[in-house]
This record gives structure tokens, C-alpha cells and sequence, in this order.
């Protein structure tokens, strides 16, 4: 009996042992379980195409371009083209025309003088004064109120044509009166009207009636060309043309 006492004593002191152990003991560190990546959901606008796949690379921004307001297209200056013959004006002598390009205009009659600007070819100039010789060329001053010349070497830059001397025409300065020779009178209803040297438009210019002026006609008016000529001086070769809007023509009786 003694000796079942004891061994239940051993047993219990045993137990009590082990308990104080385990009590003792520390606890057990856990070890940090690894997260899941959190998931990030990128909602789209509500204007971009949910179907399009995200792109690595940003997409650039799209520049607008100004489209420039056109411009017109410049003109060419065009090449003066030769026209007819230039009339018979006040105080011109002739007309030149120019056979070269790039002929000079100077401000006095020779070389020495300042370039002012250039001619072209095939273009006619009226001259206004008498030809100037100077420094082995010919001269010719081509405007009426300021010193505008060019040269001419032997005539091969410039054709020269000058005018017949003004021709004598009767001129009425109070009431026609029949004088000798007369057979009436015109009235001059336009500007600038051609004195020709012959009743015809192939005449040569050789002055101009204005507007208002009165002539004493000459022998019987002349058809020629579609016009009626009348021949208004007694000493020289000098007519003038109507074409029914004109002259009004007097007759004497």
C-alpha cells in the first residue's frame, strides 16, 4: 500500500514538472504570409473605347496644324509690247524706239549722269527735245518735265523717227468769213484730233486740233478710208478726218 502511495506521488510531481515547462516556453513567432498585389481596376472614360488595350508608351499629343491663308500668286509685271506709233503730242519732236534690253536713263545727256532706271525693248518714248551728241553717242531726252535721256550708239539701240515741221493750219479766231480759196469752215468737237499730211490714215502726223477749234477748209471734202477728209490750210499739206461725230462742217454759200 506504502508503496502505491509513493509511485502516485512520483507521478503527480512528474506531471506538475512538465506543465511549468510548457508554461515557460515562448511563443512561437509566426511567420508573415506574403501578401496577394493589390488589384487596381482602371476604369475608362466614359468617350474612350473600353475594347482598347493600355499601352506601355504614352500616346503624344496631337498638334493642330494651321493651314496658312493662301496668299495670291504674285503678277508678273508684263514685258511692254510695241503699240502703234506714237501721235503727235505738244512740244514732242519724234519718238524712239528702244531695239535693246536694259537701256539706261540718265539724268543729264551723257555717261557721267546718274542712272535713274532702264528701258525695255520694243518700247516707244516720245523725245522732246533735239538730239544731243555727246561722248561718241546720240542723245535723246524722252520726258517733258524733268532731264530723263538715253543714248544711241550708231543705231543700234534706238530707232529714231522725228515729226515734220508744224504745219501752217488756219485757224479761225473770230467769225468765219470766205476769204480766197475757202469753201467753209469746221468746228472741232473732240480732243486731240490727228492733222495728217494727207487725206488718208497712212498720213503722217504732223499736228492735232483740239476741241473748240475752227479751220478754214479748202477745196472739196475727200472719202477715204471711211472718212471724210478736209483739207484746213492753203500753204501746206494739212487735213483732218470726221467720222460724223467729229467736225461739224460749214459750207460757205
Amino acid at each position: 500500500m506504502r508503496k502505491l502511495l509513493i509511485a502516485a506521488s512520483c507521478l503527480l510531481l512528474l506531471a506538475g514538472c512538465s506543465k511549468k515547462k510548457k508554461d515557460n516556453e515562448p511563443a512561437e513567432t509566426p511567420k508573415p504570409t506574403a501578401s496577394a498585389a493589390p488589384v487596381v481596376v482602371v476604369t475608362p472614360p466614359a468617350d474612350s473605347d473600353p475594347s482598347a488595350t493600355a499601352s506601355s508608351s504614352p500616346t503624344p499629343f496631337a498638334y493642330s496644324t494651321m493651314t496658312p491663308e493662301p496668299t495670291a500668286a504674285p503678277t508678273p509685271t508684263p514685258t511692254p509690247t510695241a503699240s502703234a506709233d506714237p501721235v503727235y503730242t505738244a512740244g514732242t519732236i519724234g519718238w524712239v524706239e528702244v531695239k535693246v534690253d536694259g537701256l539706261n536713263v540718265r539724268d543729264k545727256a551723257g555717261t557721267d549722269g546718274n542712272v535713274k532706271g532702264q528701258t525695255q525693248n520694243g518700247s516707244k518714248l516720245y523725245v522732246y527735245a533735239k538730239p544731243v551728241q555727246n561722248g561718241g553717242y546720240t542723245w535723246y531726252k524722252i520726258d517733258k518735265d524733268s532731264e530723263q535721256w538715253i543714248a544711241d550708239k550708231d543705231g543700234t539701240w534706238l530707232k529714231y523717227t522725228s515729226y515734220p515741221e508744224a504745219v501752217s493750219a488756219d485757224t479761225i479766231t473770230g467769225d468765219p468769213v470766205k476769204t480766197d480759196g475757202t469753201v467753209g469752215w469746221v468746228l472741232v468737237k473732240v480732243d486731240q484730233l490727228n492733222i495728217r499730211d494727207k487725206s488718208g490714215t497712212d498720213g503722217k502726223v504732223v499736228g492735232q486740233a483740239k476741241n473748240g477749234g475752227k479751220y478754214y477748209v479748202y477745196g472739196e471734202p475727200v472719202s477715204a478710208g471711211g472718212y471724210t477728209w478736209y483739207k484746213i490750210s492753203g500753204t501746206d499739206n494739212a487735213w483732218i478726218a470726221d467720222s460724223g461725230e467729229w467736225l461739224t462742217y460749214t459750207k460757205f454759200e
